[in-house]
Parts: structure tokens; sequence; C-alpha cells
């Protein structure tokens, strides 16, 4: 039989925060993955709850979404080289597209049509 003997305390916040993030990504819903570390870390709803609800606020951070975005960049570099190699075009140009998206290399034009005042403070 097996023994939950819950998950060792000596590990960090972080890699709590990073197993969760995991499960998130795979799809798993909140209860699921609350249900899911009762049984596995041997802990009690609320305590998981606690982890859980730290990795959600983790992950829309600042510093996650700077992290995330390095990564789906190197994601899109990989896209690319990989579609280059193979002679696909249509896909190499969607991973430039996309990865300039991401960076922000794309202005917006927006068009704007008032009757009234419009005002633009810029900060330098």
């Amino acid at each position: 039989m097996k023994r939950n003997i819950g998950f060792p305390p000596q590990i960090s916040l972080e890699s709590k925060r990073h197993v969760i993030i995991e499960c998130i990504a795979k799809g798993m819903t909140y209860h699921e993955i609350v249900s899911k570390f009762e049984k596995e870390w041997n802990l009690r709803t609320p305590t998981v709850q606690k982890y859980v609800n730290d990795a959600i606020a983790y992950m829309r951070s600042e510093e996650a979404i700077d992290s995330y975005k390095s990564i789906n960049i190197q994601r899109l570099d990989d896209l690319y080289t990989d579609s280059k190699r193979e002679g696909d075009r249509k896909n190499a140009i969607r991973a430039i597209d996309a990865q300039n998206k991401m960076i922000g290399a794309y202005t917006e034009n927006v068009k704007v049509e008032t009757d009234g005042e419009i005002n633009f403070i810029f900060n330098i």
C-alpha cells in the first residue's frame, strides 16, 4: 500500500508553485488540483488552496508575465528554425509575425472621430 507522506517541508514555495502551474498548464481545474494535492501531499484543503491561490497570483504577476514572454519567444525561435529547415516559409513567417507581436514591434493605428477637443499629454 502506498503511503502519503505529504509534500516535503524543505521544498520551497517556488517549487510547489511550479508543480501547481504545470497542472494548470495541463488544463486541470482549481478543484482538480486541490483534490490531487490533498491526497498526494496529505494536506488539508485550506493549505492546498493557499498554495494554488499563490500559484495563480504569481501567474498574473509582472515577473511571471516577463518570464512567459521569454519562454514563448524562445519557442517561436524554435518553430521558426524548424519551419525554415523544412522549407515551410508560411509557418516561418507566422512565427516571425507572432514574435514581433509579442515584443511589441508593431504599432496600432487608431482612428478617432470626434467633434470635441482631444488633448495629448506626452511624459518625456
